[in-house]
């Protein structure tokens, strides 16, 4: 599941100048996460002697209970010139 929210604000300043500020966020739930748990602890030897359960191979495991948070924020300062260039 994810949502999404943002806002910006404009704001005159004096003639031919201007403010805005700008944000943007998410959050992000039950995202995937993928892991081993018959991992063999680190050594010499064979792998197979050195996993926790040696009858079987490699066991992967996915959960859903990572989540992701995403925070922006842009502030931009315009200013009009001569001829219409823009800074």
């Amino acid at each position: 599941m994810m949502n999404q929210w943002s806002f910006s604000i404009e704001h005159g300043l004096w003639r031919n100048a201007g403010f805005e500020a700008q944000y943007l966020g998410s959050k992000s739930t039950h995202l995937d996460r993928s892991f081993q748990v018959n991992q063999p602890s680190p050594g010499p030897g064979a792998v197979a002697l050195r996993q926790p359960n040696q009858l079987f191979g490699n066991i992967r495991m996915i959960q859903n209970d990572m989540i992701a948070n995403y925070n922006a924020l842009s502030l931009i300062f315009r200013q009009q010139y001569r001829a219409g260039l823009h800074c």
